[in-house]
């Protein structure tokens, strides 16, 4: 049925919305009918009507297409309760990262330096030595030799007439070769080397730090500043290891006992030698 414009009174389409005479606006009208869309031309119209007011097509189309959800609109937030098993499962994979990164940081570091500090105490590997101690051996080495006011010529004469070596990583490792040595004729040749913590004591709190201060004062007695060989500030863990060193060959093998003391300087562990300061005596004074 087509409407009648209030204002000049003509008449237009039904679903107009001015009119097309005077440009008058026709108010909105609410219709409980269904909609339906023409096949033809997609104008929308009433279900009752047979005729397409727009291209007098015949209505044989009753409804459009569904359109597809959109995305936004059909997503919906987990309640609280799914909210609250999600942030328990984050926290509990945040505590297992935690731990498992403790225990490769702890423990099993801890194996690992000592298993490559003996290692190179074995080959008499001076770099990695000073890789794996707590005490940084060139800086010793050049304090000792500052203290006895020797110069690196003199330093390096005195190694030599006392060793056959100018420097120091030479001596350890011609110590270490005279031992394989005697360790090979011992045992018959292919030795190797294996070790086992058999006691772990774990040096806490005053214990520490009286242990800390007591390794300071015996550095400043020789005149070297602790500070500039071992970042004793930095020791956060303190541990007593009781090790069996095992030296295996063709025929026989050897066993020996060693108390070895290691300590966790930051994040790393470290060895801290038994610095024999008495030979260092010997030698320079």
């Amino acid at each position: 049925m087509n409407k009648v414009c209030g204002h000049c009174g003509q008449e237009a389409p039904h679903n107009a919305a001015v009119c097309g005479h005077c440009g008058e606006a026709f108010p909105k009208e609410e219709s409980s009918a269904a909609k339906i869309f023409c096949g033809k031309c997609g104008a929308q119209m009433d279900a009752e009507e047979r005729f397409c007011a727009q291209c007098g097509a015949t209505s044989n189309v009753t409804a459009p297409p569904a359109k597809p959800a959109n995305a936004a609109s059909s997503f919906k937030l987990p309640n609280n309760k799914t909210l609250g098993i999600i942030g328990a499962a984050v926290a509990l994979l945040i505590l297992i990262i935690v731990a498992i990164s403790a225990i490769a940081g702890g423990d099993r570091n801890m194996d690992r330096v000592l298993e490559r500090y003996l290692e190179a105490t074995f080959d008499g590997n001076f770099r990695r030595l000073n890789r794996y101690s707590a005490i940084g051996f060139d800086s010793f080495f050049d304090q000792i030799r500052d203290e006895a006011g020797l110069s690196q010529r003199e330093f390096r004469d005195i190694l030599d007439d006392e060793f056959g070596v100018r420097s120091v990583s030479e001596l350890i490792e011609v110590f270490a070769q005279d031992e394989r040595e005697w360790l090979e004729r011992r045992l018959g040749g292919n030795i190797r080397q294996s070790f086992t913590i058999t006691e772990s004591t774990t040096i806490r709190g005053r214990q520490m730090r009286e242990r800390i201060e007591a390794l300071e004062l015996s550095l400043e007695r020789m005149g070297i500043e602790p500070g500039n060989v071992i970042r004793t500030d930095r020791i956060n863990e303190w541990i007593d290891l009781r090790v069996e060193i095992t030296v295996t060959g063709r025929d026989d093998s050897i066993t020996h006992t060693e108390r070895i003391t290691m300590v966790r300087i930051g994040r790393n562990w470290r060895v801290l030698d038994d610095v024999d300061f008495a030979m260092f005596a010997r030698i320079f004074w």
